[in-house]
């Protein structure tokens, strides 16, 4: 099975290599790389065309432009519409993916399928690559309560984009896109779009890693939470303790429905 992966850049030459060597270190090879730059001018193009033979190298499929877009939703846009591959995903400039990540991924898809998409253990790494912010147990995510929106910071957590994969199957059904009206928070919308179509799951590994740093756009959640109130969605915020409860009640309900062993992937 062949994995589209897009990454799209502005101006990020501090940390796109990692998110490269990410790629270039992945045990499976039938990957797909799409680069979406917007016009930058601090060198990351540079390290685009560096890269480019290394990619070529490992039989890395890498296709990438550099031009304005409207933003990091239009340039995600442009990357799928070029995506030729049966999973897709994407992993922004400055995050990073595990060695076995896309081994691991397609084999659950070619092994089981009623998986339409499914996502890793979160996790969370700093500008110095030390990994923190780990769940003390592997997160579930209902699709009822995917439709109701629940998956925020403010009550259950968030989907981690950078460890959600899905099919084209399920891309094709929820529309071929991302709605771009959005700036921070289109992923949240994608997610519930998925949501009446197909359950998701969760593979008890981590698969990648979601960098924190003070240049990020999500630097500042509270502009997140107001673009979703501009488009009159409601956010639902519990305390703390009650969303640890909650999230502990579902794993010990649906564990065994909706957590997929990853170990027998790895011995494949």
């Amino acid at each position: 099975m062949k994995i589209s992966v897009v990454t799209v850049c502005f101006n990020s030459k501090k940390f796109i290599e990692f998110t490269f060597e990410s790629i270039l270190n992945q045990s499976y090879k039938n990957i797909e790389y799409i680069v979406i730059d917007g016009g930058s001018t601090d060198g990351t193009l540079n390290v685009i065309k560096r890269y480019e033979k290394l990619f070529n190298q490992k039989g890395i499929s890498l296709i990438w432009t550099s031009e304005k877009d409207k933003g990091m939703y239009d340039a995600l846009n442009k990357g799928f519409k070029r995506a030729t591959g049966d999973i897709f995903c994407w992993i922004n400039s400055d995050d990073f993916l595990m060695p076995w990540t896309f081994s691991v991924v397609a084999k659950i898809f070619d092994s089981n399928k009623e998986v339409k998409w499914l996502t890793g253990i979160p996790t969370t790494i700093n500008e110095s690559n030390i990994v923190y912010n780990i769940p003390k147990f592997t997160p579930i995510y209902l699709r009822s309560f995917i439709k109701l929106g629940l998956y925020n910071s403010k009550c259950l957590g968030f989907i981690q984009q950078e460890s959600t994969f899905w099919s084209r199957s399920l891309w094709e059904k929820s529309g071929n896109e991302i709605d771009d009206s959005y700036n921070l928070s289109g992923d949240y919308v994608l997610w519930k779009k998925f949501s009446e179509h197909a359950e998701l799951y969760t593979v008890d590994t981590f698969l990648a890693g979601f960098r924190t740093h003070s240049l990020q756009l999500s630097s500042d959640i509270s502009i997140y939470y107001d673009e979703l109130r501009k488009k009159e969605i409601n956010i639902i915020s519990i305390p703390v303790s009650l969303r640890h409860l909650v999230n502990m009640i579902i794993f010990f309900l649906y564990n065994k429905k909706l957590i997929i062993r990853s170990l027998k992937y790895f011995k494949q």
